[in-house]
């Protein structure tokens, strides 16, 4: 039987059945053997839009079948785990938002936006829920971020809506939301290309129509940082997602407040990359 996924579930692993899971472009199987695990994944760039879903196949029927883009790992175990549980994560490097038309903000100005960002599928097994493995649903590109040294951090990048109004299409079931709160406490104008946001320091809250949401984000802009901005991350779901369950904790849990260099573009004229 095919269902959405309930992030708090826990799925039997049969010995004669496979435990097939779908995210997005992610399609994976869990199979489980004498003191042996078996996980096969194969993605699919034309799936973005489907839905999470979890059943059970026959093993023998691998994602893909020969195609040369599935990738398999094998885990021994003294005695193989007999159930797996899903949870999701944000991105193990910060995102880099490119919106397809920049943005502009006069001074004293402040604006809320929505992006969102593909999660990673954590599987964890036994009553202590170890990690197995971890699979991004969607795996952006590379990019660098700011300047060519040690200051600089290798990030992903994403090309997306920076939406100032919520809407259902915004929303895909293998990304996380985030709003974004801009505030340009500068005394001059600034345009925003590329924006960093800080993923590692953000949680993941799911709803009862099963979509992912991060804790609200401000940044804010001084005139005396070039780039940089004051990060405060709210401790509870956005008004969005009120009374969300919270599935996952921050990859790198730390103060809720803190300065980083989270903008690029052209403040009219002048770069602050």
């Amino acid at each position: 039987m095919i269902e959405m996924i309930p992030w708090t579930a826990e799925y039997p692993l049969e010995l004669d059945r496979a435990l097939r899971v779908r995210l997005g472009p992610l399609e994976l199987r869990v199979s489980r053997r004498a003191r042996e695990l078996r996980v096969s994944s194969l993605s699919d760039p034309n799936q973005l839009a489907r839905a999470p879903e979890v059943d059970h196949v026959s093993p023998e029927d691998e994602p893909g079948g020969a195609s040369p883009k599935l990738n398999t790992w094998r885990f021994g175990f003294t005695e193989e785990p007999s159930r797996l549980r899903l949870a999701p994560a944000l991105a193990d490097r910060p995102v880099i938002i490119r919106p397809e038309e920049p943005l502009t903000l006069l001074p004293g100005e402040e604006v809320r936006a929505y992006v969102s960002s593909p999660v990673w599928l954590r599987l964890l097994v036994g009553e202590a829920r170890r990690l197995l493995l971890e699979l991004p649903s969607h795996r952006p590109s590379d990019t660098w971020f700011g300047p060519l040294d040690h200051q600089g951090q290798l990030c992903y990048a994403l090309a997306t809506h920076l939406s100032l109004t919520w809407a259902d299409r915004l929303w895909k079931p293998h990304r996380a939301i985030t709003p974004v709160v801009i505030v340009n406490s500068a005394q001059e104008p600034f345009t925003v290309a590329r924006l960093r946001v800080p993923v590692g320091q953000l949680s993941i809250y799911g709803t009862p129509d099963r979509r992912l949401w991060t804790e609200r984000i401000t940044l804010t802009r001084r005139d005396d940082a070039e780039g940089e901005a004051r990060v405060t991350v709210d401790g509870e779901p956005p008004r969005e997602a009120e009374g969300g369950e919270l599935l996952s904790p921050p990859r790198a849990p730390g103060g809720r407040s803190f300065t980083l260099r989270a903008f690029e573009g052209a403040l009219f004229g002048r770069s602050i990359a």
